[in-house]
């Protein structure tokens, strides 16, 4: 915005200069021949530089006075080098020829054909424009004499270029093939332009009026309509402008394109890959200066997000620095993820192939307020939330004030860090009275566990991809929950299938699929390198208290749990070891057979009693081993060699001891029988 508006006031303060130095000589002129040292001389005198003619010069004197200039150029200031500030093949300038006589001069039309500017800007911030270092202030306008009035009728630049070289802020900016007409209406003076220039080998069609010239040029403040068409944006500014060395505007912007992304690509910028950025409409009331940009009431319509913001724009550092509050409808991140044009984003994210990009970050610095009623990121949609962002030098630190998500609520901080080769993610987040079942299969793909409660914790990852990200993985989780369920595994069933007794719960839900109901969970997570290790997992139900240890791999996305559930139903208890292993998608449970017979003197002893031919009772078999008390159930989640040398041999099942035919049915039904509960049936059940 600064540059644009330096080079507007450039191009007008240069062409006037010319034009108002030539009218001033054209009465010396008439009175001299014509000749062309006088309006060298005119020149030199009003601007302090040198005008050079080295083509012909002709004039007319009816029906209106003309003169024709050709090959002719203007010099820098004397103490500045460089190529002239404009050289040109020709200029036509005509005069109505009765107004001179009144002491008025009315310009039927000037135009400059194949006008090249030069201009510069040196390292101590000179300027070749500057006309303030003539010979004196009376004459160093390069405006008409006091008591001369002055009217312009058009001005016509024919194939023009402009080279705008700013050495003390690296600026290095060309506009190409400019076709454009000024033209002044009477009585109001008021100039219109309309035409044409390249910039970038694109075409920019420019329409304007400017209600108060005399004002604007003389760096006072006028009314201006501007618009610019491309192929890229339709931009429309209405409202007060001031040129000089302090220019400034002040009025409304209206701007639509159809690519953000295109738009940035013309401008020489990239974005991060994805389908974000396109259609932008932006309306806004906004002031501006060298130093400032200040937009209140902005409306924008982006990517189909409705966005109002108000805020200021800090042009004094060469990254703008940008102090806003914004309002967004629904924050939609799924359009700037990458890897998402080929439709396949959850393939991508679940191979771990998904790119991350946070280079966005880095291309402005600032402070930001934010709510938005809705935010969508991949499956999740999250409720209103109010965010304080913070962008320094490629870091965004966003602490989260509220969010209203899966039916909780949550806080916490959030760390992107895009300043180094390598994205680094990290945060801190408490989530209260959610639905984390919901959670982890949005956000996980897990659909196994559903319940509502609490989940906090801190994380810190780094990578380009999603894998990397996975892997690098560090921090701490804790979870809560109540009242929930596990999907695919029955725990009362599979205890039916190990003992043959019939448990409470062990019917499948409505839609007939296996599932375990609990009334608490909870456990604590240390995550390393993408492992996530537990140690106090715990978990209740009416009729079991299930306690494990293990790791879940995240990069992987599997489980191996050693898992001890104790389970019971009025006078009988009983507590298998098992095993969980396999993807957390669709977890196996197995039962630890090497924990459960191994070193059991009492099992080896009764089944080597049943190879010679005598008889058990099977529920005293599970009642004599397994994981029978505290001590036992934590040495057998820790890993370690459960002793049951000591274990009493099993009682033999004979009819004097009142376990013949009419004994009360055990748990274990015809374990050892030939039934479909028997032991092979059951080994080939629930071994791993």
């Amino acid at each position: 915005m600064k540059t644009t508006l330096k080079i507007v006031g450039m191009l007008v303060v240069v062409l006037f200069v010319i034009i108002g130095a030539g009218i001033l000589a054209l009465p010396q002129i008439l009175s001299t021949d014509l000749a062309k040292s006088k309006i060298t001389q005119v020149i030199e005198q009003k601007t302090g530089r040198k005008l050079i003619i080295t083509g012909d010069t002709s004039f007319k004197f009816y029906p209106d006075i003309g003169v024709s200039l050709n090959d002719i150029s203007l010099s820098n200031p004397p103490r500045m080098a460089g190529p002239p500030l404009v050289k040109m093949t020709a200029l036509r300038a005509s005069f109505k020829l009765i107004p001179l006589f009144k002491g008025q001069v009315e310009v039927a039309d000037i135009t400059l054909i194949k006008p090249h500017f030069i201009l510069l800007v040196d390292k101590k911030g000179n300027r070749n424009w500057d006309f303030n270092m003539a010979a004196s202030d009376d004459e160093g306008t390069g405006e008409p004499s006091s008591g001369t009035s002055v009217t312009l009728g058009s001005v016509t630049i024919k194939n023009g270029f402009v080279h705008y070289i700013n050495a003390k802020d690296d600026v290095n900016l060309k506009l190409e093939a400019i076709n454009i007409t000024l033209a002044q209406k009477l009585p109001s003076r008021s100039i219109n332009t309309k035409g044409n220039l390249r910039w970038r080998n694109e075409i920019l069609n420019i329409s304007s009026k400017i209600d108060a010239p005399d004002q604007l040029f003389a760096n006072q403040p006028s009314k201006l309509f501007i618009k610019l068409a491309s192929r890229f944006t339709d931009s429309e500014y209405e409202g007060m402008v001031t040129l000089g060395d302090q220019p400034s505007i002040d009025g409304s912007l209206i701007s639509r394109t159809s690519s953000v992304r295109q738009l940035a690509k013309f401008l020489g910028h990239k974005l991060p890959a994805g389908n974000g950025f396109g259609k932008l409409k932006l309306k806004t009331i906004l002031k501006a200066d060298a130093k400032q940009i200040q937009f209140a009431t902005s409306q924008f319509l982006f990517d189909n997000m409705d966005i109002k913001a108000s805020g200021t724009i800090d042009l004094k550092r060469k990254q703008p620095v940008i102090v806003a509050n914004m309002e967004v409808d629904r924050l939609d991140l799924n359009p700037y993820l990458a890897n998402q044009d080929s439709g396949s984003a959850s393939s991508s994210a679940s191979s771990g192939s998904a790119a991350i990009d946070l280079s966005a970050i880095n291309l402005v610095d600032g402070t930001f307020k934010l709510k938005t009623n809705e935010i969508l990121y991949q499956k999740a949609r999250i409720g209103a939330g109010q965010f304080d962002i913070s962008i320094i030098n490629g870091r965004a630190d966003a602490t989260i004030r509220a969010l209203s998500l899966y039916r909780g609520s949550a806080t916490g901080n959030l760390v992107l860090d895009g300043s180094r080769s390598t994205p680094q993610i990290s945060g801190n987040l408490a989530l209260n009275n959610v639905l984390v079942g919901a959670i982890l299969r949005d956000f996980a793909s897990f659909e196994k566990l559903s319940g509502r409660g609490s989940l906090s914790g801190n994380f810190d990852v780094k990578g380009d991809n999603v894998k990397d990200l996975k892997k690098s993985m560090k921090g701490n989780v804790k979870l809560n929950l109540a009242k929930g369920r596990i999907d695919g595994f029955n725990l009362a069933r599979y205890v039916e299938q190990l003992t043959g007794n019939t448990v409470p719960g062990s019917g499948t839900g409505r839609d007939g699929k296996e599932r375990t109901a609990y009334d608490k969970m909870s456990a604590s997570f240390k995550v390393n390198k993408g492992v996530a290790r537990t140690t106090d997992f715990l978990l209740t139900g009416s009729f079991f208290k299930v306690r494990a240890k293990g790791r879940i791999n995240i990069v992987d996305e599997t489980l191996n749990m050693r898992v001890a559930p104790h389970l019971f139903s009025g006078d009988w208890s009983f507590a298998p070891p098992l095993k969980v292993t396999g993807p957390w998608a669709k977890p196996k449970p197995g039962f630890d057979a090497v924990a459960f017979w191994g070193g059991s003197g009492a099992v080896v002893r009764s089944l080597s009693g049943l190879a010679r031919g005598g008889s058990l009772a099977n529920s005293d078999l599970l009642k004599r081993r397994g994981l029978k008390n505290d001590a036992e159930i934590e040495a057998y989640l820790d890993g370690k060699k459960i002793d049951t040398s000591n274990d009493a041999p099993a009682a033999a099942n004979n009819p004097d001891d009142g376990a013949g035919t009419d004994a009360p049915a055990s748990p274990l039904g015809g374990l050892l029988g030939g039934d479909q509960n028997g032991l092979g049936n059951l080994l080939k059940k629930v071994l791993p």
